[in-house]
């Protein structure tokens, strides 16, 4: 099996009220599929994960892979590019939101 070069992503969700939304999903789907990434090719499958008891999320995505994320709940929907560093907050990888009314 050929070994990739992974970015451990992680976050946390909320609700407005301090609870923890178990059950919203987070769906990374790649844009650009198939790629190739050392010897291996990947494919277009969607990886999905949801938070946990504390509300916390981590899943490992290929380093330089672009993925529209989509978190289930929040309205985010979002085209991002994985970085070649072994962590990252996901939070500092999304647009700056905007508000209107």
């Amino acid at each position: 099996m050929p070994s990739l070069d992974l970015c451990l992503v992680t976050g946390s969700l909320r609700t407005v009220g301090n609870g923890v939304p178990l059950d919203a999903k987070i769906i990374f789907r790649p844009v650009q599929f198939p790629f190739v990434s050392g010897n291996a090719i990947i494919t277009a499958d969607a990886v999905k994960t949801i938070p946990d008891v504390n509300g916390d999320f981590q899943v490992n995505l290929v380093q330089g892979s672009v993925v529209i994320v989509e978190i289930e709940r929040t309205g985010i929907k979002a085209q991002i590019t994985i970085p070649s560093e072994p962590t990252v907050e996901l939070t500092s990888l999304l647009p700056a939101p905007t508000v209107g009314f």
